[in-house]
């Protein structure tokens, strides 16, 4: 037997996301169902910040308050969105572990060194130490600023910022509220979840680049295989996943913006969070969406045109050899025609069609919401100019 019959660095060398990074390795220690951390996140954290923060009402003085549920950013996110977010994150890092341990179980004939080399270099970004403490960091620092701002110059009172709890200590014009404060916990919490989530998802996309074109690994590339993808569909089904995340996080900002803007009668500018977020989301979605679909596009198609290629070249000969009778072009055209039907469902991604479509779908549902406002102001604008002239 060789070597790479032999070998099987999924014993060795188990590729395990999140392994570095304290809060998910705890939560993984309970060996917790995706669907059953969603819903627990629901009863713990949803549940009773809805339930505290529906009690928050404003002063006898004050005039203009928005409270918990007007404040669909927060009660909407909290309740339905975020849950699940939580629960596919869980999902999707089981996922990106079952597709990487399958793709680098088998080293090729001679690069056991390089394989092993490249699946310690995968696990070591995944679970590396200073990158946990960057993204924590950076987002508690983010959110000092945050909440700094709206504590001095939010136009409104609310139920985060309608308290005394810790305005002394800030030196900030209001203070938080006890349900308030218990938010900014939860916001720093899924802050730093989503940086966490960003970064594997790169360390996803860069580590399946590495394994379909460094030439360590034995990887069958099968055109003619009933998924459609050459046997990688699980890229795929795994970018999905992301893709629906991405969904849900682009429903949340949009959230936002129809917040600051109808709600809250505000411009977009006011929070310092909406344009960064607008931005991040736009630049991100499609981005990571492509970087994992694009590493087997090489792999795969050199794979159909070693197939198709062949075909093409007999096509020729094979017509030649046909006996002189009137149907000799009908043949020959069927013959060319098979070959084309061949060639056009042989893909050269990891996806299908439906995944484009679901992919622009993410994109453009959750912008509906954020233009909306905008396309009713300019509308509204222009019927008074019309009645005007």
């Amino acid at each position: 037997m060789n070597e790479s019959n032999e070998i099987d660095l999924t014993t060795e060398l188990p590729q395990i996301v999140c392994g570095g990074e304290p809060l998910l390795k705890f939560l993984s220690s309970f060996n917790i169902p995706p669907y059953k951390l969603g819903f627990y996140f629901f009863i713990i954290i949803s549940f009773t910040l809805s339930i505290t923060g529906a009690f928050c009402e404003p002063k006898p003085d004050q005039s203009k308050f928005v409270n918990y549920f007007e404040n669909i950013s927060w009660s909407i996110s909290i309740l339905f969105i975020f849950p699940i977010v939580i629960g596919l994150t869980k999902k999707y890092y089981i996922k990106i572990q079952l597709l990487l341990n399958d793709l680098t179980k088998k080293p090729a004939k001679g690069r056991k060194e390089q394989a092993v080399k490249l699946n310690r270099r995968i696990n070591s970004l995944f679970n590396n130490f200073y990158s946990p403490i960057i993204f924590l960091s950076i987002t508690v620092f983010l959110n000092i600023e945050y909440y700094i701002q709206i504590l001095n110059k939010e136009p409104y009172s609310n139920w985060i910022t309608n308290g005394e709890f810790l305005k002394d200590f800030l030196n900030t014009s209001s203070g938080f509220t006890y349900p308030g404060f218990y938010s900014a916990i939860v916001q720093v919490f899924l802050i730093y979840w989503v940086f966490n989530l960003i970064w594997n998802s790169f360390v996803f996309a860069w580590g399946l680049y590495q394994i379909f074109n460094k030439n360590n690994f034995i990887l069958r590339v099968r055109p003619l295989h009933s998924d459609n993808c050459c046997g990688f569909s699980e890229i795929g089904n795994t970018s999905m996943i992301f893709n629906y995340i991405i969904f849900l996080l682009g429903i949340y900002v949009s959230l936002k913006v129809v917040d600051k803007i109808v709600i809250q009668s505000l411009p977009l500018t006011n929070d310092i969070g909406n344009p960064i977020f607008l931005v991040c989301y736009a630049i991100l979605a499609p981005i990571f969406f492509f970087l994992p679909l694009s590493s087997a596009h090489n792999k795969m198609k050199e794979a159909k045109n070693n197939l198709i290629t062949p075909l093409k070249n007999q096509y020729a000969s094979l017509v030649e050899s046909i006996n002189e009778h009137n149907d000799k072009a009908e043949i020959a055209n069927n013959i060319y025609n098979l070959i084309g039907n061949l060639e056009a469902s042989i893909t050269v991604w990891p996806f299908n069609f439906r995944s484009i479509e679901s992919f622009v779908g993410t994109i453009v549902a959750p912008i509906l919401p954020i233009a909306l406002p905008f396309l009713v102001k300019g509308f509204t604008i222009f019927i008074k100019y019309i009645l005007n002239t």
